[in-house]
C-alpha cells in the first residue's frame, strides 16, 4: 500500500510538472521584453496548454509567441512552420526555431494576437 501511494504522488506530481504556471510563462515572456498584462491590457490573450483544445482554431497568423517548457518564440524568430491545411493551431506539427524542430506536443501556451 505503501508503495501505491508513492508511485501515486510520482505520477501526479509528472503530471504537473509539464504544466507552465502563469508567472513561469510571464518570466519567459519577460526575457523578449513581453509584458503579458500590458499585451492582454491591448486585446492579447494567453491560452495556456491550448494546442488542441479552446485554441485549436485559432489562425497561424493571429500567434504572437509560441511557449514551451523553457522559452517563448516570437512568431517573427520562427524559420518554417508544419501547420497543414487550413493553417490553424490544431493542425500544427512543428515549427523550426534556430535550426531546431519543436513538436507542437512541446508547446505549453500560446500568445494570440488581438
Amino acid at each position: 500500500m505503501k508503495n501505491l501511494i508513492i508511485l501515486f504522488s510520482f505520477i501526479v506530481t509528472s503530471v504537473f510538472a509539464q504544466n507552465l504556471s502563469r508567472t513561469q510563462i510571464e518570466q519567459l515572456l519577460l526575457k523578449k521584453n513581453i509584458k503579458l498584462s500590458a499585451m492582454e491590457s491591448l486585446g492579447s490573450r494567453l491560452l495556456i496548454g491550448e494546442v488542441t483544445g479552446a485554441g485549436r482554431g485559432v489562425p497561424m497568423s493571429k500567434i504572437q509567441a509560441f511557449i514551451t517548457h523553457d522559452r517563448a518564440i516570437l512568431s517573427s524568430e520562427i524559420d518554417s512552420i508544419d501547420a497543414g491545411v487550413p493553417s490553424v493551431l490544431s493542425n500544427l506539427s512543428s515549427l523550426r526555431f534556430e535550426g531546431n524542430y519543436v513538436l507542437n506536443t512541446d508547446l505549453k501556451a500560446v500568445l494570440i494576437k488581438p
